[in-house]
């Protein structure tokens, strides 16, 4: 069985951050695939994520999964945790509302307060969003082997806390 991290979070939990930081450490793939890929301003998400169907968010996800199953990665894709089902571990990344729009503010490069806007619009679109195509609630942390504040911890001490956990529930890959 291939080592599979899959990590999910809120808009400008970490996810990203974490997920390059942990693969680069344990020399795995990094799967990385998102909807502002398909934009050519960020702040265009949105619009691109309302105009999505089911079919092509299906199709989305299932092309993100069928290339994690089969190697050793770690994937940071909103669905990841829900959708692959051999993950080794899965890990929910949050913090506060303040914190994720002040994150973003850089990459959308807009104001606090159209920054706030966005986050919560794209937030409240992908909740609803799952929650019709897959009948998944974002809120149920459930199935997370950790959840992790990366408002409270520095980003070495999250990288750090889930390659620990990455060892301990796959020995083998670390011998």
């Amino acid at each position: 069985m291939p080592m599979i991290i899959a990590i999910s979070g809120l808009t400008g939990s970490g996810k990203t951050t974490i997920g390059e930081k942990v693969a680069r450490a344990l020399n795995l793939r990094y799967i990385y695939t998102s909807h502002k890929q398909s934009v050519k301003k960020i702040a265009d998400v949105v619009k691109f994520t309302r105009k999505a169907t089911p079919a092509f968010e299906k199709s989305f996800d299932r092309m993100i999964t069928e290339i994690a199953e089969k190697q050793d990665c770690v994937v940071t894709t909103w669905m990841a945790p829900w959708l692959i089902k051999n993950a080794t571990i899965r890990v929910w990344l949050y913090a506060s509302l303040d914190s994720r729009v002040r994150r973003k503010m850089k990459e959308v490069k807009m104001n606090y307060k159209r920054t706030k806007k966005y986050v919560l619009e794209k937030d409240r679109l992908n909740m609803k969003r799952f929650k019709k195509i897959y009948n998944v609630d974002i809120n149920d942390h459930g199935i997370f082997d950790i959840c992790l504040n990366t408002e409270k911890l520095k980003v070495k001490q999250t990288v750090d806390m889930v390659i620990a956990l990455s060892a301990e529930k796959d020995r083998k890959k670390f011998e």
